[in-house]
């Protein structure tokens, strides 16, 4: 067979299948779009947060306890409470830590209520 029946024998079937050819290429064309949206929203989305992250500072620097395990149980990270107010007032002196411009010590604890 040479390209040129081929094509005439393509040409033809999509002419005599109209119908069946159209929905074809309806499928092929939602198809193309859907995977196009999705690529758009995903970049669109992984830019947005990079620029959250961006907006934080390179010179950030979050000091968190590790976690603990009580009776084969780990906790989540920052249930250990190994980091003491002393270890913020430590970071804040300019002979032990020059490079520290601010530190802001937090905490936080979880309970059950009833």
């Amino acid at each position: 067979m040479s390209w040129a029946e081929i094509i005439r024998t393509g040409l033809e079937a999509v002419r005599s299948h109209r119908l069946r050819s159209g929905l074809t290429m309806l499928g092929i064309l939602i198809g193309v779009a859907a995977v196009i949206l999705t690529v758009g929203l995903g970049e669109g989305a992984q830019d947005k947060v990079r620029g959250q992250i961006n907006a934080l500072g390179s010179n950030l620097l979050i000091v968190a306890p590790g976690s603990t395990t009580t009776n084969g149980v780990r906790g989540g990270f920052g249930s250990a409470s190994t980091l003491t107010r002393a270890d913020a007032d430590a970071l804040t002196s300019h002979v032990v830590a020059p490079d520290i411009r601010a530190v802001a010590p937090t905490t936080s604890r979880s309970a059950a209520l009833t």
